[in-house]
């Protein structure tokens, strides 16, 4: 009942959404960007991967314009980035970042929604937190299953070692930039009432 609850309220702001057009396409084609730019930028300033800079769009993308375009986003990023620089390299990176990001924007996007129409304060106060750490999760998740069939298919083994460096270890910066970063651009973007073009179904107190 909570998983058809949660793609009720996605729906239904989405229904909404599509109300101003010109809004969602140019949101979303800005975040499609950003998601292709940030790795170009933050490798040529030497900072190398260890902080997703690809992720930062698509989460937001989620929050903003909702889980099944945030999905959307996720989903295209890799394999434009990959088309245009080459980097991630095609097969299996980006295949599987595509998977994975899509489940970052999927996740974020159902959850805030569901936790901003929570009757109690506190999980709308903390809905950003909330809906961000599910998402980290479970994208982290689907991509070590993924990464698994994909080795274990190759007559290899993914250990949980090199799991827990490929998610965790070797990518901490971008884990604790996200995790700061993106409560505290949502703060700012509902205290000048930007989120309220999109959350057309919420009421403005709910951001107080």
């Amino acid at each position: 009942m909570q998983y058809y609850a949660i793609l009720f309220y996605e729906v239904n702001m989405n229904i909404r959404l599509y109300k101003n057009k010109a809004l969602t396409i140019t949101t979303t084609a800005l975040f499609l960007s950003l998601g292709v730019i940030f790795p170009q930028l933050f490798h040529a300033l030497g900072l190398g991967t260890a902080f997703s800079p690809m992720h930062l769009p698509v989460l937001l993308c989620g929050l903003m314009c909702g889980g099944f375009l945030g999905a959307l986003v996720g989903f295209a990023t890799p394999f434009i980035s990959s088309f245009i620089f080459s980097m991630p390299p095609l097969f299996p990176n980006a295949v599987v970042m595509s998977i994975e990001l899509a489940a970052y924007g999927l996740l974020i996007g159902l959850f805030y929604r569901f936790f901003k129409n929570k009757k109690k304060d506190f999980f709308k106060k903390t809905a950003v937190v909330f809906s961000l750490i599910i998402a980290m999760a479970g994208g982290r998740i689907l991509y070590g299953i993924l990464m698994w069939l994909i080795v274990f298919a190759q007559g290899g083994i993914y250990s949980l070692n090199v799991f827990l460096t490929a998610v965790i270890i070797g990518c901490w910066p971008g884990l604790v930039l996200q995790i700061t970063s993106i409560p505290l651009i949502m703060i700012v973007l509902s205290k000048t009432h930007t989120l309220l073009k999109y959350d057309s179904f919420t009421d403005s107190k709910s951001y107080d």
